[in-house]
């Protein structure tokens, strides 16, 4: 168990390379990062993108084509680095610094959308895993993927796959909202040896399956033997995720439990979450593993393997929400600081997960009931290049607290300090390898009441 100590001393023993530059758009929205070391920023009302390159300390402003409804990242056969792509409602643009360059034109519901703001949207994947980004647009009974080739061309193929609708009456109309989700999970389903693509909601998955010539015309179901939806006492089971936590080949399922609560009430209610291993012959084991149980605004995660052994561990997001923190969010007009109680667990061999935490301390971050996103109270990051995950947070306007990775508890019982001058928001600290030393270095975004954005860049 890790307990929270005071600590004197400083990460940053040797020299540090500080790079500063300010942006050439306004922006208070975070910045858009890629796996490299360039990364993107964007003005939603005044549709305005930049392009920062963090390594050479330089960015500049991308040109923008009509209509343009969103953009997201890429990687091209023909560009030596990550590259911005922007939706438009006649078709898919690059965007670069003197013009912007038509990919192809598409047709789709997307064609009948009306924006006035412009901002980040997910239609980029990697659907064969052959390192080149692939585009996915929707419509209401089709999708089409169009897949780039060596050449740097888009080859369309579309596929059948029917979009998710809800409906109910308010105020004496009829209300029909529809899903159009362009974001599934690449995955190898059937264990060919090609990646498929999943599909997901709260209520069911749908699969389109590769071949040897690409992908299947038609997506199908995924067969779950349960019974997904309301329960008997009035709660409502839905699908968490699918993904494969013991990298055993086979993709496993999270289901979880929630109580029908609203309001207030609904941010103090616990959720119930199961286990389900993929087999196999096929589908999910009946026989669940209990996980451990959070607040309706907590999280569970399975995407980081602390001790590389293969194995994805599980980190939990816990908040206690009572009246104290109701009542600070009613006199801080919505906003307040909330202790958020962070521990991982170890996964076992058996695909269970080691009941008392290996590792666990309480990070404060700001909650808004405006705020829908996931909680992000900390960075995960090998920051001192022994090849595990150190976890970071920010514990004053100019404290980082550090806990480095190793050892059995998978994180160190000592908390170190970093001291240096930190954007308000969390969001705006970023952990990012930009020298390629396999070590992630700090990128400050720092913006004014103008929207006046500064990157400060620090080298490990």
């Amino acid at each position: 168990m890790l307990k929270t100590f005071l600590a004197t001393s400083i990460l940053f023993a040797s020299p540090l390379v500080l790079a500063s530059q300010q942006l050439a758009i306004k922006t208070n929205n975070e910045l858009i990062t890629t796996d490299t070391s360039m990364a993107f920023a964007y003005n939603d009302e005044l549709q305005q993108l930049a392009q920062v390159d963090l390594a050479n300390n330089l960015n500049y402003m991308l040109t923008l084509p009509q209509h343009s409804l969103g953009f997201d990242t890429a990687i091209l056969a023909n560009k030596q680095h990550p590259q911005a792509l922007i939706l438009t409602t006649d078709g898919v643009y690059l965007s670069e610094k003197d013009k912007s360059v038509l990919l192809f034109k598409y047709e789709s519901v997307l064609n009948r959308l009306e924006s006035d703001k412009f901002t980040k949207v997910n239609f980029i994947i990697d659907a064969n895993k052959d390192g080149l980004s692939d585009i996915l647009l929707p419509d209401i009974e089709t999708n089409t993927l169009y897949i780039q080739d060596k050449q740097g061309k888009f080859n369309a193929h579309t596929f059948t796959k029917q979009a998710q609708f809800k409906g109910d009456f308010r105020s004496s109309r009829f209300k029909l909202d529809i899903d159009i989700s362009i974001a599934p999970q690449v995955i190898d389903l059937n264990q060919d040896g090609l990646t498929d693509l999943v599909f997901s909601n709260k209520k069911n998955a749908q699969v389109l399956l590769a071949n040897e010539t690409g992908f299947a015309q038609n997506t199908s179901y995924l067969d779950f033997n349960m019974q997904l939806g309301k329960t008997p006492d009035g709660e409502t089971l839905e699908i968490e995720s699918l993904l494969d936590i013991n990298n055993d080949g086979f993709v496993d399922l999270i289901t979880k439990r929630v109580p029908d609560v609203d309001g207030m009430d609904a941010m103090s209610a616990t959720v119930h979450r199961q286990l389900h291993m993929g087999l196999a012959a096929g589908g999910f084991a009946q026989k669940a593993f209990k996980l451990p149980k959070t607040s309706m605004i907590g999280d569970i995660k399975f995407d980081e393997d602390f001790d590389n052994d293969g194995l994805m561990d599980l980190q939990l997001f816990n908040i206690d929400f009572g009246l104290g923190t109701i009542a600070s969010m009613a006199m801080g007009g919505g906003d307040t600081e909330v202790d958020v109680e962070f521990s991982v667990h170890k996964q076992l061999t058996s695909g269970q997960f080691s009941e008392d935490p290996n590792a666990d301390f309480e990070v404060e971050m700001p909650l808004s009931m405006s705020n829908n996103s996931s909680l992000k109270p900390l960075l995960l990051g090998d920051i001192n290049g022994d090849n595990k995950l150190d976890a970071i947070y920010k514990s004053g306007r100019k404290t980082l607290s550090v806990y480095y990775g190793g050892g059995d508890d998978l994180l160190s019982s000592k908390r170190k300090k970093i001291k240096h001058k930190l954007p308000e928001k969390n969001h705006n600290i970023l952990l990012l390898d930009i020298n390629n030393d396999a070590k992630k270095d700090f990128v400050f975004k720092f913006t004014d009441e103008d929207g006046t954005s500064t990157i400060k860049t620090i080298i490990n």
